[in-house]
């Protein structure tokens, strides 16, 4: 007999030289679950080698995440149970795969589910309670838009406010809120309908198909029972399931379309009733440096925009340091105009002042002049380094522009 695999397994106390004692060589068939006994393999084994042939190492390295061995030393017949899940799988497992790692509903993951559904269920009851009682105690927090008249005015009972909001329409909402408010509550809408669409087709039809005609390939997983997973393989249910996926496909483009025509006229009038500065004003970054300038930046995109007018451009300037000599200046008047007032004021000699630490004193009223004088000419070199004159200086921070 010629077995189409062979699996080697050594206990070894020296990487160089195995112990025969110990050693316990396997050859055996194919199989989900077997007996095996102890064989002469010294034929189909690899004389003087220290390594097995690259074949071998293969099949080893594979098989030995799969396979639970039992040796049993005393007696000549050594006894090798070994169980494969791949092996099981081909035979009577379910039809869905083991994808990078995710795991696959099991035995126990139905009552598992269930406690989930309830935990949520309770606690969303829980948190809308807590919410109803602190609105009525807390009015400005959690209804500051009704005090205010931008929503509806809600009745003063604990529930009072759930009949209310849900009477609202999304327009509504958008005009009385915003925009941002109306969109989030168009997506919930959104994914409800599609949900509503997919499931109850699949719970009413597909599921008791998969349930009933599927082949219990989930066996004891109750979980898996209406689902794909219940459906042994090369069944022909795998062609309904083909036009199923073409539904799905086709349900949620047709939604995701509508919701987006739907959107876009709320969106055009929501930009006509905003300023016309803030509807018309585009927020760029990263501008190169031959085009940091107001007039190149403007040419740039009258070239990339031919049918668009483009009104002005204002490069933002890093102004720190311009800012910083400003502030120096005001600093050195300010104090001119102390030792002005005090010598206006108690006469007697000038007031002197050190120029540096251990500098002579100076007449302290001719030095702030000087100093003011050359404050004055740096602030004119910086403010034309940042900007030429008779253009536009923007106190910002980093290089954008305003279309």
């Amino acid at each position: 007999m010629s077995p189409p695999w062979a699996l080697l397994v050594a206990a070894l106390f020296s990487a160089r030289a195995p112990s025969p004692a110990l050693a316990t060589t396997v050859c055996a068939s194919s199989g989900a679950q077997a007996v095996f006994e102890s064989t002469d393999c010294s034929k189909q084994m690899p004389q003087n080698s220290d390594r097995l042939p690259e074949d071998d190492e293969q099949h080893m390295h594979l098989l030995q995440q799969e396979l639970r061995i039992t040796n049993r030393m005393s007696g000549d017949l050594t006894r090798l149970v070994a169980t494969t899940a791949m092996a099981v799988a081909a035979e009577i497992g379910p039809t869905t795969p083991d994808p990078t790692g995710v795991k696959l509903n099991a035995e126990g993951d139905l009552t598992a589910f269930v406690s989930a559904v309830i935990t949520n269920v309770i606690s969303v009851a829980v948190f809308l309670g807590i919410f109803s009682w602190l609105r009525l105690q807390y009015p400005i927090i959690f209804g500051d838009n009704s005090l205010k008249g931008i929503s509806p005015i809600l009745p003063e009972t604990m529930f009072g406010w759930l009949q209310e909001t849900l009477e609202m329409s999304v327009d509504e909402i958008n005009d009385r809120i915003t925009l941002d408010h109306a969109m989030m509550l168009e997506f919930t809408h959104l994914c409800m309908k599609i949900l509503a669409i997919i499931g109850v087709p699949m719970l009413l039809f597909i599921g008791p198909m998969n349930c009933f005609f599927g082949g219990h390939a989930a066996r004891e997983d109750h979980l898996s029972a209406l689902s794909f997973g219940n459906i042994e393989k090369y069944s022909k249910l795998y062609w309904i399931h083909s036009v199923v996926v073409w539904y799905v496909i086709l349900v949620v483009k047709h939604n995701v379309l509508a919701a987006m025509q739907r959107f876009l006229p709320r969106r055009s009038k929501w930009l006509l009733n905003m300023p016309q500065i803030r509807a018309n004003t585009v927020l760029v970054e990263s501008i190169p440096e031959e085009y940091q300038t107001d007039a190149n930046l403007k040419s740039f995109w009258e070239m990339l925009m031919p049918n668009a007018a483009i009104k002005d451009t204002y490069i933002a300037k890093d102004t720190s340091s311009l800012q910083a000599l400003m502030h120096q200046r005001e600093a050195a008047r300010h104090t001119l105009q102390k030792m002005e007032a005090k010598l206006a004021r108690d006469g007697g000699e000038r007031p002197t002042v050190r120029e540096t630490f251990m500098g002579v004193r100076v007449d302290a009223i001719e030095h702030y002049l000087k100093r003011i004088e050359e404050l004055g000419k740096q602030v004119v070199e910086e403010r034309n380094r940042i900007q030429p004159p008779l253009w536009r200086i923007d106190l910002f921070a980093r290089p954008s522009i305003c279309l």
